[in-house]
């Protein structure tokens, strides 16, 4: 009866240990979760960021492109009015020769 009893012991404080690092291993689940779940809510955070940032970015892009097609077809313009003036000039200098 004492070996049983010492033996029913055992098991029971091989039970109670076995309870104890399975509620270890439980905390140690839900605070891996936790670290997970507050990573993702970074992440998430982040990849927001990242897309107003590149949203922003491309707005700026075409607003440059914008610009830059207005600043050539001005350019093209004081060209144009350039080399007419010039052909007006040298009309006018032809005409005072001829006199």
């Amino acid at each position: 009866a004492a070996a049983k009893d010492a033996e029913l012991k055992i098991n029971y404080e091989e039970m109670l240990n076995l309870r104890k690092q399975l509620e270890q291993m439980e905390a140690a689940k839900v605070a891996a979760e936790d670290e997970l779940a507050a990573k993702d809510a970074m992440l998430r955070k982040k990849d927001d960021e990242l897309l107003t940032q590149r949203n922003q970015f491309d707005q700026y892009e075409r607003r440059v492109d914008t610009l830059t097609a207005e600043q050539e077809r001005m350019i093209q313009q004081l060209e144009d009015k350039l080399s007419a003036d010039n052909a007006l000039a040298a009309g006018e200098a032809a005409a005072k020769d001829a006199e």
